[in-house]
């Protein structure tokens, strides 16, 4: 590992390793010694490139009543499905879209549809 010459913010002067950093896709990393200790530091993009996502008629559906503020056990109901099956569709969209939360489903939901009309 490299050692940094004369650094002298730690007041160890040559024995502070120099980081070690490189670039692996959207993610860096640094990685430097401290004492016996190997510290790694990696920093990701806040935003990922967005991926097309396309989802079956049943999720748009799904979908569109999340965005109305409708529960799983409404939309069942107004769908004719079992509270399991719209619970399993809506864990689905939140794998597919990247989503934590059915208010965060909810919002990438609106802002995309938002982007989409603005392009039209």
């Amino acid at each position: 590992m490299r050692r940094a010459s004369g650094d002298h913010s730690t007041g160890r002067g040559s024995d502070v390793p120099a980081p070690e950093s490189r670039d692996d896709g959207p993610a860096r990393v640094v990685r430097f010694r401290m004492g016996e200790d190997e510290l790694a530091v990696v920093s990701l993009p806040w935003v990922l490139p967005r991926q097309r996502v396309e989802l079956t008629p049943a999720e748009a559906a799904i979908a569109a009543a999340i965005q109305d503020g409708l529960s799983n056990a409404e939309i069942a109901r107004a769908r004719g499905r079992s509270p399991r099956t719209v619970a399993n569709q809506v864990a689905s969209l939140l794998r597919k879209l990247g989503a934590g939360s059915r208010a965060e489903l909810a919002a990438k939901l609106s802002s995309w549809s938002a982007e989409r009309s603005n392009d039209e």
